[in-house]
């Protein structure tokens, strides 16, 4: 503590948008409050020296062409090592050297204290002992307690994120904030939609429509935009304020955020909205920049106490956002509003949000200073963004997309940007097929499942009850699996994602409510075990993996009543090859067979169970709310005991079918 508080000298650099030169040194230094210094410390800025001069020696802290060090500055640490003075803070001086090349900064070897500190810090911890510690500073267990947590964080490496080349960030001009996020995260290369689209949106005087293949970055390609509008603005208003200008009262919800909302953010999905909150969250936050995420299945309440805190950016979904609208929260008044998102506005559609996102669209004031993006990924949106803009009286609308496309607000200047031309999936993705027929369809997939241990797989389906059924069949068989579909609470959900996200269980099965946006990272396998009803679900399912450049694999399961289907899927697709096939080891098809078939016997017996039982209660339960009494039905000894021994020998018939599934699983497949 003692070597740390002996001086302290904070160096930065301010970094050109387009040159990334060095342009200027800042050197702080720190002194004890209450004018306490040591004799002969430096006065101030007009101390008869030269910028860029030494405080203490007046000499070159920086020359031409060396090595920089650094320069030790002394404070007598008398003035914090005293019990009755703890307080430190306050800046001596912040002085700016305008030299061009700083060179390297070298740190040396931390200083040992003088022995007479040493010795001074050893006798004041034996007469805390001896005394058994003051009240108002705390036990001298906790005190040794925080010294070990102080030498861990000390220990600890920093994370080291200098190695990281931003150079392909420099065209952009982003404000170098934004670059450290950027840098911190390892991004370090746009993706080809932040490219095309940044320097348009990033003027701000242009609207965007943009289609790109799922997992392309176009979370940053919208955020990044207002998140350097809002760091703008936020600093005008503290440079105003810094002036003399007036500010909001201290403490009020205005003086956390002035500016107010100033974007919307509107997706499909819950899961969407939370993770592209999260995602800005992680560029923004650090800079005071508040997002909240405004979904369905959580309390009303509670968010509209966070819109009521004036949040810079808010991400929902339509109905969630429309009752809030609706209502007197923060989200009443969108004047201030700057940024306007709809993502994935077809999902919106296919779902019937199409009610509440009119009305949402309708509610956002036009203002020559509003700036709206669409992002998608299918083509949807460009194609009838062109239709609208080539014609000035419009063919009626024949889809629920065209009208919305119609109803948004957009600018004179719109462009548009669409990368699915040439191809609609992921070029790193592995593209493979398994015809089998319905019957061996589970024991397809347990071959994958159980041979496939490498990072996470994602299998889609297409009907709940279908997910219900591989759940518990494959919970059977021991696979660390979970699922997530339309039917479940949202905490029910978010724990599910959450285990397949931690690697908890890496197998999760889901319905569509998870194919569009979601940005789960280490997804190598995605299984589509039954065939999607249309190209854009494929596309969708397909892009939950090789997502941002890196390698995945798409297994298509087709059965032979929906070979014609295929074949339409092909042709949609532009498939000129045929799909190759998954290879499958069919020597061990025997063993799974047995498996999968004791897993599906103990599901029938477990299933059947479980449905006379919910039957009962259901009966109970609505008998109860009637205020009807059950009379349950009269049984003889005989009949009594007949049913007993039934349901032993279902207990021991489903015990004897666990151990061979057991043994036979203890067993190995390959």
């Amino acid at each position: 503590m003692g070597d740390l508080l002996q001086g302290l000298l904070l160096y930065g650099t301010q970094f050109s948008g387009s040159l990334g030169e060095r342009e200027s040194l800042v050197v702080m230094k720190m002194a004890p409050v209450g004018g306490r210094k040591r004799k002969g410390a430096h006065k101030g800025p007009s101390a008869g020296r030269t910028k860029g001069e030494d405080a203490q020696t007046g000499e070159d802290l920086v020359g031409e062409g060396k090595r920089a060090k650094w320069k030790k500055v002394e404070v007598d640490q008398d003035s914090f090592l005293e019990e009755a003075d703890h307080d430190f803070g306050g800046f001596l001086e912040l002085e700016v050297l305008d030299e061009g090349d700083v060179g390297t900064i070298d740190a040396p070897e931390p200083a040992k204290p003088d022995a007479s500190v040493e010795d001074r810090q050893k006798k004041k911890k034996k007469k805390k002992k001896k005394n058994g510690g003051d009240a108002g500073e705390g036990s001298s267990a906790e005190a040794r307690a925080l010294e070990e947590e102080r030498g861990k964080d000390r220990a600890a490496p920093a994370k080291r994120v200098n190695k990281v080349n931003m150079k392909k960030w420099f065209p952009f001009h982003l404000d170098a904030r934004i670059v450290d996020s950027l840098k911190v995260q390892g991004f370090s290369t746009p993706t080809p939609i932040q490219k095309e689209s940044l320097p348009s949106s990033l003027s701000g005087e242009a609207d965007i429509v943009g289609a790109a293949q799922t997992g392309s970055g176009k979370t940053l390609a919208f955020a990044l935009p207002m998140i350097q509008r809002i760091l703008r603005e936020k600093d005008k208003l503290l440079d105003a304020q810094a002036l003399g200008g007036e500010g909001p009262k201290e403490g009020s919800k205005a003086a956390k955020n002035p500016l107010g909302v100033r974007a919307l953010v509107v997706t499909p999905t819950r899961e969407l909205a939370l993770q592209i909150t999260q995602h800005i969250d992680k560029i923004a936050s650090r800079y005071g920049i508040y997002t909240a995420g405004i979904v369905g299945g959580m309390s009303q309440q509670k968010q509209e106490r966070v819109l009521k805190n004036l949040p810079h950016i808010v991400v929902g979904t339509p109905g969630r956002l429309w009752e809030l609208i609706e209502s007197d929260t923060g989200l009443s008044n969108l004047k201030k509003l700057s940024f306007f998102v709809l993502d994935e506005a077809d999902r919106m559609v296919e779902q019937g949000h199409f009610q509440e996102l009119s009305y949402i669209i309708d509610r956002v004031p036009f203002s020559p200073k509003l700036q709206t993006f669409v992002f998608s990924a299918t083509l949807t949106m460009p194609k009838t963004v062109l239709k609208k803009k080539e014609s000035k009286a419009p063919k009626k609308a024949k889809t629920s997309v065209a009208s919305i496309m119609k109803k948004i607000k957009f600018r004179e200047n719109v462009q548009i940007f669409d990368l699915t031309r040439i191809r609609k999936v992921a070029a790193k993705l592995e593209e493979t097929v398994i015809n089998c027929s319905e019957e061996s369809r589970m024991e397809f997939l347990y071959f994958v499942l159980a041979t496939k241990t490498e990072g996470r797989t994602l299998v889609f389906c297409n009907a709940i009850s279908t997910i219900r059924t591989l759940l518990s069949i494959l919970e059977n068989l021991g696979l660390p699996v979970s699922a997530i579909h339309a039917q479940q609470q949202q905490r029910q959900r978010l724990k599910a994602l959450d285990s397949f996200k931690n690697g908890k269980k890496n197998i999760l099965l889901a319905t569509d409510v998870a194919a569009r946006g979601l940005d789960i990272p280490g997804v190598r396998c995605v299984v589509q075990y039954q065939l999607p009803d249309t190209s854009e679900t494929y596309v969708h399912r397909a892009g939950r993996t090789a997502r941002a450049e890196e390698d995945g694999l798409n297994i298509l399961f087709v059965v032979p009543k929906n070979a014609k289907q295929f074949m339409r899927l092909r042709y949609s697709l532009k498939m000129d090859k045929d799909l190759p096939s998954f290879p499958v080891k069919h020597s061990v098809m025997p063993k799974l067979r047995a498996r999968v078939s004791l897993a599906k016997r103990i599901d029938e017996i477990t299933r059947s169970d479980k449905k006379q039982k919910v039957k009962v209660d259901w009966i109970k339960r609505n008998a109860e709310a009637a205020g009807l009494v059950v009379e349950e039905e009269e049984k003889d000894d005989d009949d009594v005991a007949q049913e007993h021994l039934r349901n032993r020998k279902r207990q021991q018939k489903l015990n004897n079918l666990r151990q061979e599934l057991n043994r036979l699983l203890a067993k190995p497949l390959v």
